[in-house]
């Protein structure tokens, strides 16, 4: 369809903008039809029956019994992918395919007693770096299956595969790592999972979507989830929303805009709780609101024009490519020495609960949450004591443990954290 659509453009049959308006009305109804619902719906509970529904008494037959099973299922559904004409059931079949496939390779594992983990369904619940192999089996298995069905879903399970291996990657790269650590693998994987789509987007624009909408939200939780007193980096977060808000309009992207909206709620909650006690503020955000809606029904008139011309900007395309791809390796070079320090941090409290528990004259007790209150925000800080025998006297030894480090008393984490 896009290729006759192209091919009547350049004959002077119809124009562009027609074209576009022609593919456009294709799309919608070759989807959204009754029919396509049943088989995406179909779909889709096959695709959870094998991973989030994935039940304990069908792994109780063993890795074997799993290997069976999904040799079973991928014939049944390869075996409708040959005899079916509808694109779309060729599609849904293929994508549940492709998700057979770290299901196969779990029980071959398995059965060769080279896999540990019995739970699959813990697969989509821990991060852990065994479960790469499976990751990588399905971005494999899923290009595989596009050289047989050409259909966009099945970028489904390829990005889905990338947002996990963006989680994974971490412990194999640096181990056991905290909460803030992940949130920035995620927010670079997410910047790169977005420059893919686009490359993509501009080649083979069908199968650009779900690689966007997985790196969008990649990146935008790494930088909602990020953790700052400062005022200056709250308002660059909203100036970066309003970006993902202006990249969805040249674009024409709808899970920018989704994003990059609710990131500038987010920010406006955060005013709302800064003039918590300013009676003004509730006018001043409505009004607001009201302007930018005036705001949007002018600009309709200019839409596509300011779009046109804000694609005929010209730019130097190998300068901006390289900026691109650099400042994310800047800024995880950045982090590299913070994932050092915590990682030291970590060796050092496990010494010391060694140290402890393997002393002969003290004794380990239970670690206590200590609830910390400062700068408007609430820090849990774990209080390790320990009880050693010395001369017949007991003593008592304190230490504090936020994110990995350690502190010998409270008021040198305040000194840290709350100033």
């Amino acid at each position: 369809m896009k290729k006759i659509l192209k091919k009547a453009v350049k004959e002077g049959i119809i124009s562009e903008m027609q074209a576009d308006k022609l593919y456009n009305l294709s799309k919608e109804e070759s989807l959204f039809k009754i029919s396509n619902l049943f088989i995406y719906f179909g779909g889709l509970i096959a695709i959870g029956s094998i991973t989030f529904f994935m039940t304990l008494g069908f792994l109780s037959y063993g890795y074997l019994g799993v290997i069976v099973s999904s040799l079973i299922f991928g014939i049944v559904f390869y075996t409708v992918i040959e005899n079916i004409d509808d694109i779309v059931a060729k599609g849904v079949s293929a994508t549940f395919v492709v998700f057979l496939a770290p299901l196969f390779v779990y029980g071959v594992l398995g059965y060769l007693g080279l896999w540990d983990i019995k739970n699959y369904t813990l697969y989509y619940k821990l991060i852990n770096k065994n479960f790469l192999i499976l990751e990588v089996t399905t971005i494999l298995s899923a290009f595989l299956m596009l050289r047989k069905v050409k259909y966009p879903f099945l970028i489904l399970p390829i990005a889905f595969a990338l947002w996990f291996m963006s989680m994974d990657i971490v412990e194999l790269i640096f181990g056991k790592l905290t909460f803030e650590n992940r949130r920035v693998i995620s927010l670079i994987f997410g910047f790169y999972t977005i420059l893919l789509a686009y490359y993509v987007d501009k080649k083979y624009q069908d199968y650009s979507f779900w690689l966007y909408l997985f790196g969008v939200m990649m990146f935008w939780g790494g930088l909602t989830f990020a953790h700052s007193n400062s005022e200056i980096a709250k308002f660059f977060y909203f100036l970066i929303n309003i970006g993902l808000l202006l990249i969805g309009i040249v674009l024409k992207r709808r899970v920018f805009l989704v994003f990059g909206s609710v990131g500038v709620v987010v920010y406006f909650g955060h005013l709302s709780y800064l003039f918590k006690d300013s009676f003004i503020f509730v006018y001043v955000v409505t009004f607001l609101g009201v302007l930018f809606i005036l705001a949007g029904v002018k600009y309709k008139e200019y839409e596509e024009s300011f779009r046109e011309k804000l694609l005929s900007v010209k730019i130097n395309k190998n300068l901006l490519l390289s900026v691109l791809l650099i400042w994310p390796l800047i800024y995880l070079a950045f982090y590299i020495g913070k994932f050092s320090v915590q990682i030291e941090n970590n060796i050092k409290k496990e010494t010391e609960k060694k140290v402890y528990k393997n002393s002969k004259n003290s004794e380990l007790n239970d670690e206590v949450i200590v609830t910390v209150k400062c700068n408007e925000k609430i820090f849990k800080v774990n209080k390790i004591v320990t009880t050693e025998i010395v001369n017949n006297i007991e003593k008592k030894k304190v230490i504090f443990v936020y994110k990995d480090i350690i502190f010998n008393t409270l008021n040198d984490f305040k000194r840290k954290y709350c100033n």
